[in-house]
């Protein structure tokens, strides 16, 4: 008569196969099918698998947006009711929320895919492509250091930067400024911050650009050819290695997926294999790939074939013998690694790889068998899948001028490659050979851009270019089954409610079982919210317990958060917060299953809701007695920190705009009702107004406070009272 004790940690895979038998060059379009995912909050994504072979595999979800070209991002996002604005702000917001800084950067094709972060050019860019793709009228703008996009609608030009996060209110504090406004420092003054750098050069009054060519971005793919034995596995948290990474800061967000080929050699015959096109690789290489991932197989014999070992060997003594793998990835690559079990007889026989970079222009020799007899091998490549060359030559000069010549290490970067595998027997065909292989590729994703699910049912949408036997596609997620949380995406310092629920599936009562609430994970420094003890649970019964969590972005440093490339660096995503149930292992282990899980909490920053002077307007300027005058002040929300890796602010609601004739601390006179504004987003503003009529002559000091009642939970409140003077004539 023992208890059991467990919390269930969600682990949750779900394999659907793809059993059509379809030829090459028919492919399946759309075919779809649905998960159900249970649990208190959304998932926490894990990896999506795709096992081949398969040609150009596809999918997507209704949960989430597709990132693979501009169209496949606006059908998710742009409404045939929107107006030209809206279309320009969901736009802007869009990328402020889904695109990090960054000192590295790619190929502009692949920034929305494979990297998601980068300076103001390829972060803008994704900008102003989308609002070429979504019809919208738009202009360049670029300034030493600096570029930009100015939007048409509402019949101006309006000065967007996402990367910036930044959009300046103009001369009437309503509309958007245009970047040729903002040639006036005073506007940019105003708003508190050096923007660019205006006043060095002369505008450039570059014309309106409607429909522009299309952009690097709108050419992008995800094709990618599974062989047999191959798989592709696309992973969201995997922080493995960073593509180009020497002497260059590690991106803000990114994640590693994998591309692992694991042939079984046993079973290959290379003559019964289909040959299928695989583009061009170069004049002096066949242009055909066999099913087996093999391309260019030369005097080579197999175990299927004849019955010798190993399974992979040479065929005639006399010739040259050689097998050559390639990969084409639509991802950049970050490492690659290459294992197996090889042989070779004597000093006489030899075994190589060699590398290409280049699609077999040149190659590099990389390795080679110095033992004799059975060897378990592991290569590693990493050296040459960063773009070694050219950033060892500019980290010799500095950070600082690696960072300046980034482009150069960006073009080095690697999307495919190929590997020669040489044999040369000296006697007998099977002196040396391949017994088992595995060529496994790191690969470097922009998380925010997989196919994710939510909470509840999600429809999954597959589609690829043929396939003739079945296609496994895992989805692998964690479900919030025993924890649970009163808001997702909580604003910072609110007071949330964390809850946990422990069985007991044993035949005797469980007692006074400790379980803690942690932000982090504990053994990686992770603090402790708190600690309930469970006094009893009943056999086959269960139990919650539950602590109140303060809020606050974790490993936040936000007064402190240095330039890039000067560590440390604390930017922030997301807390986990975990669950362990008996932490001190009080109880016996055959007493207990499960005691631990987590869940995810994002946290909102605080709308920083700001007023000041020059946001303050008079019209007239010069009032006289009793002449009705109209008091514009703009309230902007400033809730756009770049500690926060992806904009992540509070869009506050109902604020309460209150004018006063003279200081409210001082008895200050009200003026009129309050004005409501229904809603601000993060970077946003709004004008609220009232009017005035000033009942003698003289100086008055009009005070404007924004959210008087303290209804918002804000940071900076000082921010939020302002006041200007004005001069009452007779």
């Amino acid at each position: 008569m023992n208890p059991y004790i467990f919390i269930r940690d969600g682990s949750r895979v779900d394999e659907h196969v793809i059993s059509q038998n379809l030829c090459y060059g028919s492919g399946i379009l759309n075919y779809e099918y649905e998960i159900y995912v249970d649990g208190n909050t959304d998932p926490i994504m894990e990896y999506l698998e795709i096992d081949g072979p398969v040609v150009n595999p596809r999918i997507t979800t209704d949960s989430s947006i597709d990132f693979t070209t501009p169209m496949t991002v606006l059908r998710s996002l742009i409404k045939p009711s929107m107006s030209d604005r809206e279309k320009a702000f969901t736009l802007y917001h869009f990328v402020m929320e889904n695109f990090s800084a960054g000192a590295q950067g790619g190929p502009r094709g692949k920034i929305a895919t494979s990297y998601g972060f980068g300076h103001c050019g390829p972060r803008n860019e994704v900008f102003y492509t989308l609002v070429n793709e979504a019809g919208l009228k738009w202009r360049w703008g670029g300034y030493t250091g600096h570029n930009f996009c100015d939007v048409y609608y509402d019949g101006g030009l309006h000065l967007m930067d996402p990367n910036g996060r930044i959009i300046f209110p103009s001369y009437d504090g309503e509309t958007v400024a245009s970047s040729k406004e903002l040639q006036d420092k005073w506007l940019r003054k105003r708003c508190g911050v050096e923007y660019s750098c205006y006043d060095k050069e002369k505008y450039n009054d570059t014309p309106i650009i409607h429909y522009g060519p299309p952009r690097p971005w709108c050419h992008n793919n995800l094709n990618i050819t599974l062989r047999e034995g191959e798989r592709l596995i696309l992973r969201w948290n995997n922080r493995v290695r960073p593509c180009g990474s020497v002497g260059l800061p590690e991106p803000l967000d990114y994640t590693n997926g994998e591309i692992i080929y694991e042939p079984d050699l046993s079973t290959i015959d290379f003559k019964s294999l289909k040959k299928r096109s695989f583009g061009y690789i170069s004049p002096s290489i066949s242009v055909a790939t066999h099913d087996s991932g093999f391309i260019n197989i030369r005097n080579i014999k197999t175990y299927s074939e004849d019955g010798k070992e190993p399974n992979i060997h040479v065929d005639n003594v006399k010739e040259a013998s050689s097998l050559t793998y390639r990969l084409d990835s639509p991802y950049v690559i970050s490492d690659l690694t290459v294992s197996g079990r090889f042989y070779r007889r004597s000093e006489e026989d030899s075994l190589e790889i060699l590398l290409s970079k280049d699609k077999g222009e040149s190659w590099i020799p990389v390795w080679s068998m110095t033992n004799t007899g059975w060897e378990n091998a592991e290569v590693k490549l990493t050296e040459y899948m960063s773009p070694l060359e050219e950033t060892e030559k500019y980290l010799k000069m500095g950070v600082e001028a690696l960072e300046k010549h980034r482009y150069e290490v960006i073009r080095g970067q690697l999307f495919g490659y190929m590997l020669k595998f040489v044999l040369k027997a000296s006697k007998e065909e099977t002196d040396v050979g391949i017994e088992s292989l595995k060529i496994h590729t790191l690969i470097q994703v922009h998380p925010k851009s997989l196919p994710r699910l939510k909470r509840g049912r999600n429809k999954v949408i597959y589609s690829d270019d043929g396939h003739e036997k079945p296609v496994h596609v895992k989805f692998a997620w964690r479900e919030s089954l025993d924890v649970a949380v009163t808001d997702e995406e909580p604003t910072e310092g609110e007071e949330v409610l964390l809850q946990a629920t422990v069985h007991n599936d044993g035949d005797s009562p469980a007692f006074n079982i400790p379980v803690r609430f942690y932000d982090g994970d504990p053994s990686k420094g992770g603090t402790l919210i708190g600690e309930r003890v469970i006094k009893e649970i009943q056999p086959g019964g269960s139990a919650t317990v539950s602590v109140r969590w303060i809020c606050e972005a974790k490993d936040l440093t936000r007064l402190s958060l240095p330039p890039m490339g000067k560590p440390p660096r604390k930017p922030y995503i997301e807390n986990r917060i975990h669950v362990i149930v008996d932490p001190e292992n009080k109880l016996e282990e055959s007493f207990k299953g499960n005691t631990e899980t987590f869940l995810r909490v994002r946290v909102r920053q605080k709308p920083v809701l700001a007023i000041s002077r020059d946001f303050i307007r008079f019209d007239p300027a010069k009032p006289k007695v009793g002449q009705a005058t109209l008091i514009t002040a703009t309230v902007r929300n400033l809730s756009n920190h770049p500690a926060f890796v992806y904009l992540h602010g509070t869009t506050a609601k109902n604020i309460h705009v209150r004018f006063f004739e003279g200081d409210p601390e001082k008895g200050g006179k009200l003026i009129g009702d309050d004005k409501i504004i229904r809603e601000l987003k993060p970077t946003e503003f709004a004008a609220a107004k009232t009017e005035w009529k000033p009942e003698k002559p003289g100086k008055y000091r009009i005070y404007v406070v924004v959210d008087p009642d303290n209804k918002i939970l804000k940071e900076s409140p000082e921010l939020s009272t302002a006041y200007r003077d004005i001069i009452v004539e007779p």
